[in-house]
């Protein structure tokens, strides 16, 4: 993808391209489930913008943002969303400092900080939407119902994730996590219709499918096999989630594989006892 590319012919810009390329090149290897290349990447966007002008250095921590969030590392998301948001004031560029504000309210809920993290996501999101994009809206308001939903408050995740549906319909790479959240959202209310948490799981299983979400769809599956589970369907669960498991070469330290191998293994050892 850049074969052609040289980096003079874009040095009037304020953004270079390659920054932009390999960070949907590291997305896309995440999806594959080729979670260490993605890493790499991300690293090697980072220190390639270091060399170029300021935004690109924005754009670089936004890069990482965008992965870690799935990673799941509120620490590494908080220092980048800080920096983000430095070059953004320095250099006056508003979506970024949107942008920095949305992926810091992340990173202080999943650290805790639920009433901190709603209030900067709102505040980011709202800055977003006045900057005139919408692109990524979705996620971003997925990651806001999960908040509520952690806070307990199910009402506001419910409408928050259906919100999340329609902001950018166009963007179907991010109906699995969209449906999963819903998922998860309504798994945990009292007297939950596990029926219809099931089918929830299960659409966000296609949707995974349908985008080649490698890791997308283990994430969907070990929910769904969590909740098979109890239910006495643990042949059911673990013939769904032992061969996709099989495809994953690297990123076995990260939460998705944990949570995926540590099921796997209760799985394995529930199969084996009523042989």
């Amino acid at each position: 993808m850049l074969q052609n590319y040289k980096q003079e012919e874009h040095s009037w810009a304020p953004f270079d391209p390659k920054v932009t390329v390999l960070n949907h090149t590291g997305l896309a290897l995440w999806h594959l489930g080729r979670i260490d290349e993605a890493r790499k990447i991300c690293q090697e966007n980072f220190e390639y913008a270091q060399t170029l002008a300021p935004a690109n250095l924005a754009m670089a921590h936004l890069s990482a943002c965008s992965l870690i969030v799935y990673l799941r590392d509120p620490e590494a998301m908080l220092e980048n969303a800080k920096a983000i948001l430095k070059v953004a004031e320095d250099q006056q560029l508003p979506s970024f400092l949107a942008w920095g504000k949305i992926y810091a309210g992340i990173a202080h809920s999943l650290q805790g900080q639920d009433e901190t993290g709603i209030t900067e996501i709102k505040n980011g999101l709202a800055d977003y939407l006045a900057s005139g994009t919408h692109s990524s809206l979705g996620q971003y308001l997925s990651f806001l119902a999960e908040i509520y939903a952690r806070a307990g408050d199910y009402e506001q995740a419910l409408a928050t994730i259906q919100d999340a549906f329609g902001a950018a319909p166009e963007e179907e790479m991010h109906f699995p996590e969209l449906h999963r959240v819903r998922a998860d959202i309504l798994l945990k209310q009292s007297d939950p219709d596990v029926e219809v948490v099931e089918n929830e799981y299960r659409e966000a299983i296609d949707a995974s499918q349908k985008c080649g979400s490698l890791t997308q769809e283990l994430r969907a599956v070990t929910r769904l096999g969590r909740l098979l589970q109890p239910q006495g369907r643990v042949r059911e669960a673990h013939a769904l989630l032992a061969p996709l498991f099989a495809k994953f070469t690297e990123g076995f330290d990260t939460q998705d594989l944990q949570e995926a191998k540590t099921l796997l293994d209760e799985l394995s050892v529930n199969t084996e006892s009523s042989s």
